[in-house]
């Protein structure tokens, strides 16, 4: 089961995305000018950087990591049902993008034995 994600020996690593949430670049980097973006353009755009709306796209994702013994899930902690209100897109979030992600993966959450929370 590595397809679309990678392996380091006997270990597996895959990204289980739950939602892009762009962010304003003038704002999230007010001190950087615009010509200072203009060598990065090419390798931003447009994953990282929409060209249309020159915000920054962030992914809010978690890895699951997979060894012989264990089953890690590396979490970035947005998730549902949490009080952030000056996250609209996160607050009190209750869709079922996340358990989707794992069930494509094919992992249930009863087979992950570790939650690392970044």
């Amino acid at each position: 089961m590595i397809a679309g994600g990678r392996r380091i020996g006997n270990i597996e690593i895959h990204r289980v995305l739950e939602m892009v949430m762009p962010f304003d670049r003038r704002t999230f980097f007010p001190d950087t000018s615009d010509e200072a973006w203009l060598p990065y353009r090419s390798w931003l755009e447009p994953d990282a950087l929409d060209p249309k709306t020159d915000a920054l796209q962030f992914p809010m994702q978690s890895y699951v990591v997979r060894t012989a013994h264990h089953t890690v899930l590396i979490d970035t902690c947005v998730g549902n049902h949490k009080e952030r209100p000056k996250r609209p897109p996160w607050h009190l979030k209750t869709d079922d993008t996340y358990l989707r992600g794992l069930a494509a993966l094919g992992i249930a959450p009863e087979e992950i034995d570790y939650v690392f929370c970044t």
